[in-house]
């Protein structure tokens, strides 16, 4: 009888978890955040990208993606988000549910294709390197 709820807590405890990590890897908007990029990450898109980050991002995440005082580090964020967070982030801004955003939207900028560009840019030029653990340095 007092293990009763044991089952329940144990089944509330991992939807919790997986709600916390939807919500760090996805983020609070969802929807789009699981959709796959449908351009492929050919040399041309990358070029594409990096002439569309040079135009329309640069200025505030900088040349090497670190930003600053008026955009956060691409390099740190990246490789933990996916696809189509990035594509969302790209079109719709953020905050993505304000009037003022401190990141403007670029749905109405950039075509939907451009967009989708400018992620394989980012995912190719951006995205962190694995660690290098112990045993490797001493290789």
């Amino acid at each position: 009888m007092r293990l009763g709820w044991l089952p329940v807590a144990v089944v509330v405890g991992i939807a919790g978890v997986v709600g916390v990590v939807l919500f760090f890897v996805a983020g609070p908007n969802g929807g789009t955040a699981f959709d796959s990029n449908p351009v492929a990450a050919t040399e041309d898109s990358v070029a594409t990208g990096a002439r569309l980050y040079q135009n329309n991002c640069q200025v505030c995440h900088g040349p090497d993606g670190r930003g600053g005082a008026l955009a956060p580090d691409l390099t740190l964020h990246i490789s933990i988000r996916t696809d189509g967070f990035l594509f969302s982030r790209i079109s719709e801004g953020f905050p993505t549910d304000g009037d003022q955003k401190t990141m403007p939207a670029f749905k109405d900028q950039l075509t939907e294709t451009e967009r989708w560009h400018l992620v394989n840019f980012l995912r190719e030029t951006f995205r962190r390197p694995p660690p290098i653990l112990p045993e490797e340095m001493s290789q």
